[in-house]
């Protein structure tokens, strides 16, 4: 996980985002407040939330390409859709069969040190759900399942989403903790647990 988050760091570094400075600033703000280096990064206001969420994309799409999963045409590819389209990468990689959703969410998993489960394998209450409106949790793929203590469990299948994360965690005052599921389970689980109007935003999404 944490050569994983070394590269976010590395790659803005490269593109002179960022300074040397910065990076070190940036890793022990993390290290200090026990945060993932892309919400340290927020923290210290060295990057904005748009460029953040370009570079965690990259950054993931340059994991499966190290792992042999899809040659960098393939994410060029991938990328310039998700661009052109503003749909998350991983959602066009499944749909072009470059990766299996299954398989996407075992990736994601490994990279962040996080587990992946089957959505039958969650305890999911329908009182935390509604934590967020259904039109939010199927833009965000957050969907709240749980609350435990001050943790709050959220399945997802964008665990890249630190801007979320930091979200959830200052409107819940919870600390979050993420689960990875397929997105396919997760948009049925969205479905199912919001009813009334999620359908009509599941077809179109």
């Amino acid at each position: 996980m944490h050569l994983f988050r070394k590269r976010l760091g590395e790659m803005l570094l490269e593109d002179r985002v960022i300074s040397g400075e910065n990076l070190e600033a940036a890793l022990e703000h993390a290290k200090r407040h026990v945060v993932p280096i892309g919400r340290a990064l927020l923290e210290l206001n060295l990057v904005d939330e748009a460029l953040l969420s370009v570079y965690l994309e990259r950054q993931f799409g340059e994991s499966l390409v190290e792992r042999n999963l899809l040659n960098h045409a393939q994410l060029d590819v991938a990328q310039a859709k998700a661009q052109a389209s503003g749909e998350p990468l991983g959602r066009i990689l499944v749909r072009y069969g470059y990766v299996a959703d299954e398989d996407l969410a075992q990736i994601m998993a490994l990279d962040y040190g996080l587990p992946c489960l089957r959505l039958r394998q969650l305890k999911i209450d329908g009182a935390t759900v509604r934590l967020l409106p259904p039109e939010l949790a199927l833009q965000t793929l957050f969907l709240p399942v749980d609350i435990s203590g001050n943790i709050l469990s959220v399945a997802t299948a964008r665990p890249y989403d630190e801007i979320m994360v930091r979200d959830l965690e200052a409107s819940t005052g919870l600390s979050v903790e993420l689960i990875i599921v397929p997105e396919q389970e997760l948009r049925a689980a969205i479905r199912y647990y919001n009813p009334e109007g999620a359908d009509q935003d599941l077809v179109a999404l």
